[in-house]
């Protein structure tokens, strides 16, 4: 059998986690009469049937060899032997579309090297890393946002509940991540505090906003520093950032309301 190199992410994070929807290797009605392709980046094309009776046939490049195997409940592992080799392989995950197995020993008790199958009538393509990726990011509740540069970010948690950023299990830094030309996360102890978007307020100034309205000390594009006033506010900016501002159609509501009091004031005194 082929060993399939496994992403260091995709063993310490996926796999353990998915393991609790597993099925067991007694559950052979998964197993057996599948047709299991070895997944690698090799140009071999190696398949595994399991049958009921203890034989499996082994095929590499459509040239068919018999072995036998047998499931070890107490060690939930299976044992494989073909061409006069015994091999011991633990259980590691399996469904109706996955099988990875790990063989057995101290010396490969530390290391990243796992045999994955895909069943190929339940994985076509036999892409069985983007399977279980896809499976994981289901069960987990992850949602992925793809950052301008190709770079894919898991976000862990509600977006109402700072949820965790990472890439390749790992935290993100603190900072500024842009995910479209409008669209920024803010990253702070690999949690996203805030989703801003940008809006254009003239042909030359944006504010890049969390809300609907701009707030004292969102960032500006295109004033560094200075005065904007529009039709709807009037902004002051220091080093790129809002540090004042007024909201202009409030403050003509408020003048007409003032108006209309007075009016009001005046004729209620001179009846």
């Amino acid at each position: 059998m082929v060993k399939y190199m496994l992403m260091k992410y995709y063993l310490s994070e996926i796999l353990p986690r998915l393991k609790k929807f597993s099925a067991g290797l007694d559950q052979t009605a998964l197993l057996i009469d599948k047709p299991w392709v070895v997944s690698d980046n090799t140009q071999e094309y190696q398949k595994l049937i399991f049958r009921s009776d203890g034989r499996v046939h082994l095929s590499l490049n459509g040239t068919i060899k018999d072995g036998k195997w047998e499931y070890l409940p107490e060690a939930q592992s299976l044992i494989i032997d073909y061409d006069g080799v015994k091999k011991l392989y633990r259980h590691q995950y399996l469904d109706e579309a996955v099988l990875a197995l790990k063989i057995d020993g101290k010396k490969n008790s530390n290391n990243k090297d796992f045999y994955l199958l895909g069943n190929e009538n339940a994985i076509p393509d036999l892409d069985v890393k983007l399977y279980l990726r896809n499976k994981f990011l289901k069960e987990e509740n992850i949602n992925v946002v793809t950052l301008k540069n190709g770079t894919e970010i898991e976000l862990h948690g509600k977006r109402s509940e700072y949820p965790k950023a990472k890439v390749n299990g790992k935290l993100l830094s603190n900072g500024t991540y842009k995910i479209k030309d409008d669209i920024k996360l803010i990253i702070e102890n690999g949690h996203v505090i805030d989703r801003v978007h940008k809006v254009r307020f003239s042909s030359d100034m944006s504010i890049w906003m969390s809300g609907n309205f701009p707030e004292v000390g969102d960032e500006v594009e295109g004033l560094l520093n200075g005065k904007f006033t529009g039709s709807k506010y009037k902004i002051t900016v220091e080093n790129g950032r809002i540090v004042g501002l007024k909201d202009l159609e409030m403050r003509m509501v408020g003048i007409i309301v003032l108006i209309v009091v007075s009016i009001l004031l005046f004729a209620v005194f001179f009846n």
